[in-house]
């Protein structure tokens, strides 16, 4: 999204290790962030564990506080074992992200289950390393900042409370897969340009993909943090 400002919420060790208690910490500065700032914050997150671990139900806890108590949207990604949702992506109040190559096929790692909201593009996703050289990656990782920009775009109009963002990007979406909400596609392909034109009843007519991300500027009262892995102690690799 043009002009958002971004968080790196640093909640992962060297070697890509973490603790429940760090992604809270990480979450709680966030919360703080926000208080202090006055703004409308929107938080990304690409990292997960298996639902049955030790600390999943204190993290989904976490995660449902973030949305009830301070108003932020949780992007959070599905996971790419193929199966399950993962935690906190299976949180009550999570908007949960899968994956879609390019013609629109589900991903065969993007994990799937009833919690999923949306998929978006995340196969052979062009990006830089931290060298700053042009690389291709895949996951629901990727997926998942997609959404949260398109959340952005929408944001600059219409500072909508998150469940009423999510309620908005569920109806817009592209239904793929079984008609209606499946446990694959959840209710389809993010539709950023559908989002925007509900939320603001103006009607945007794209000709290709780089006119969606023209359709609104995105001032300094949007921010957007990030908090990512590649793989953590709990054992689940991204």
């Amino acid at each position: 999204a043009p002009g958002v400002d971004l968080l790196d919420v640093e909640v992962f060790q060297e070697g890509g290790v973490t603790d429940m208690w760090s992604i809270i910490r990480g979450w709680s500065w966030i919360t703080e962030w926000k208080l202090s700032h006055d703004r409308y914050v929107i938080c990304s997150n690409s990292f997960g564990c298996s639902p049955t671990a030790t600390s999943s139900e204190l993290l989904r806890n976490a995660l449902d506080n973030m949305v009830l108590k301070y108003g932020i949207p949780m992007i959070v990604a599905a996971g790419n074992t193929g199966s399950c949702v993962l935690c906190p992506g299976d949180a009550k109040y999570a908007f949960t992200v899968g994956a879609v190559d390019k013609m629109n096929y589900i991903a065969s790692f993007s994990s799937y289950g009833k919690e999923l909201d949306v998929v978006a593009y995340g196969v052979n996703i062009n990006t830089f390393d931290e060298t700053g050289n042009l690389v291709t990656v895949s996951g629901t990782s990727f997926s998942t900042p997609i959404v949260a920009g398109c959340f952005a775009i929408v944001a600059e109009k219409e500072k909508l409370p998150p469940l009423a963002m999510y309620d908005l990007f569920r109806t817009t979406a592209k239904d793929l897969g079984t008609p209606g909400f499946d446990n694959q596609y959840g209710y389809g392909l993010v539709d950023v340009v559908a989002a925007y034109s509900s939320a603001t009843n103006q009607h945007i007519q794209t000709t290709n993909i780089e006119k969606t991300i023209t359709i609104a500027f995105i001032p300094s009262t949007i921010c957007l943090a990030i908090v990512s892995i590649r793989q953590h102690r709990l054992g689940v690799r991204f």
